[in-house]
């Protein structure tokens, strides 16, 4: 009687190149995953700016109709606008303090176009836009100069 023939026996499993290839493709998944998300949170934070620049556009505007001022000069106007139960609420709680940016981590903040915010700007200009380390027009969080118009 033949003795059956020993059987060559391979392990299940991954072999050390397969497992690599699998960890890098996760990782590149990971990787893509977070440049979307990083992309999508400046995206949204453009948004949640130009909402706010756009409120206090509208608010210094209607404020302004309301004193019977066209352009110029309008002392306290910044406590008229920014606050609780004004036109457009700020984080602190203080008349005239501007809100927080949604991307002030990022060194980013809102600040006047022009001085201290008591100057009424002329049709079609900003009163507050985002500021910073870029200085005061950082189109990475502002509306481009054509969306603005008609504010």
């Amino acid at each position: 009687m033949k003795s059956p023939s020993p059987r060559i026996s391979r392990k299940q499993g991954m072999t050390l190149l397969e497992m690599t290839v699998v960890i890098l493709v996760l990782l590149s998944l990971v990787s893509i995953l977070v440049m979307g998300a990083r992309s999508w949170k400046k995206g949204a934070d453009r948004a949640s700016s130009i909402v706010v620049i756009r409120a206090a556009q509208l608010g210094m505007r209607a404020y302004a109709t309301s004193q019977l001022v066209e352009e110029g000069e309008l002392p306290g106007m910044p406590d008229s606008i920014f606050g609780p139960n004004l036109f457009v609420a700020n984080d602190s709680g203080n008349p005239g303090d501007l809100p927080a940016h949604p991307a002030s981590g990022d060194g980013v903040v809102f600040a006047f176009v022009d001085g201290e915010g008591e100057t009424v700007p002329p049709l079609g200009s900003l009163y507050i836009c985002t500021g910073g380390a870029d200085g005061v027009s950082n189109f990475d969080y502002n509306p481009r100069p054509e969306d603005y118009r008609g504010w």
